[in-house]
């Protein structure tokens, strides 16, 4: 319950004006209104050592009931259900392949749902595929890997990687 943020490192407004902020350090997402006044916070595998477990965060369009956070230390992908904050499914583990991650580091959500991370180690760019539903569950095994066209204009995307799509 430390009031001073360690790392705050993503921040998300939902459609109602709450604003996210991931709180990396401190393992939390704390909430706020617009005017700053504290509203409640919710903590990650505080477990989890420095640099800590949230990353960055989104809130999907396609579906703003829920938000979604990177946690790169534990190399994972989590969808939780903003009206409580429990994790309601958790995707990836550590390596170099489809599903895996090292170090996600930057999250973002397109219009379409289509989910991009970043990571830290090898600047690989990820695409999760889409969350048309973040409630339902991705099967591990229905993600394949593809390379991304090194065009692609995606500040995410700059440079390249590996687009994982839902087959």
């Amino acid at each position: 319950n430390n009031p001073r943020f360690d790392t705050p490192h993503g921040i998300a407004i939902s459609p109602e004006g709450l604003v996210y902020v991931a709180d990396r350090g401190n393992n939390r997402i704390q909430i706020f209104k617009e005017d700053g006044t504290y509203v409640t916070q919710w903590v990650y595998d505080p477990e989890t050592k420095w640099p800590g477990s949230t990353w960055d965060l989104a809130i999907p369009e396609t579906d703003p009931d829920y938000l979604v956070f990177i946690d790169g230390t534990n190399n994972k992908l989590n969808v939780v259900r903003r009206s409580d904050g429990k994790v309601v499914h958790s995707y990836g583990r550590t390596g170099h392949y489809a599903g895996e991650f090292i170090y996600g580091h930057a999250i973002a959500i397109d219009h379409q749902g289509n989910v991009y991370t970043g990571e830290v180690a090898g600047g690989l760019r990820l695409l999760l595929g889409r969350l048309d539903r973040p409630g339902q569950q991705l099967d591990d095994q229905a993600v394949s890997a593809h390379v991304v066209d090194p065009g692609v204009t995606n500040d995410l995307l700059q440079g390249g990687g590996a687009l994982l799509e839902v087959v």
